[in-house]
């Protein structure tokens, strides 16, 4: 590597060896690339500036090779002949100016997909539950009652419980539409007008 060259980082994963180096403010229409593929010998340049020189430890396949450029950096991703992990980025033991950092990808875990429909399922019986044995359990029973049943259950449902002042409820119309309906009070109870 000559010397005065930008700082650069690289990083790897089996298939592909990434260099980033150093230069501000650079047009991706002045940067090109030599690469000696019998030395495996990669030279980066803006303009006539060399910014990036060095003998690499393992070939690259130079006709797939990106440039890209960043606000503080150019970026080569050079595709690996061998889909190996490089113990170093040159081969003749330079010193490399920056630390090596090897990527593997990891192994993508899909989460679970949650059933709505069943958790709504499982709420509303768990809320059920909650309600056995309480007044609000009660009432949310009659609510159901009423709203699942059809038109002339619904009629003798209100018929019965407003003729005997809520004290009987009865879902059969033909035996309600007939009469009046008198007010049974609980065991032990009885009836008063005021």
């Amino acid at each position: 590597m000559a010397k005065d060259l930008p700082r650069y980082e690289w990083y790897q994963t089996d298939k592909q060896v990434t260099i980033a180096i150093s230069k501000a403010d650079t047009d991706i229409k002045d940067v090109s690339f030599k690469y000696g593929r019998d030395h495996n010998i990669l030279q980066i340049y803006v303009g006539f500036e060399l910014i990036f020189d060095g003998k690499l430890s393992n070939g690259i396949d130079d006709r797939n090779l990106t440039l890209t450029c960043t606000k503080r950096k150019v970026e080569a991703k050079c595709p690996k002949v061998e889909n190996k992990q490089w113990s170093a980025l040159f081969s003749d033991g330079k010193k490399e100016i920056a630390k090596t950092i090897v990527v593997t990808p990891e192994k993508i875990v899909q989460k679970e997909k949650k059933n709505w429909l069943q958790i709504g399922k499982e709420a509303d019986e768990e809320e059920v539950k909650d309600m056995e044995g309480s007044e609000a359990g009660l009432n949310h029973f009659f609510q159901k009652l009423y709203g699942d049943s059809n038109e002339e259950t619904k009629k003798a449902m209100m018929k019965s419980f407003s003729e005997s002042n809520g004290t009987v409820l009865s879902t059969d119309w033909n035996d309600v539409k007939k009469k009046k309906i008198e007010c049974q009070p609980p065991d032990n109870m009885e009836f008063k007008k005021y």
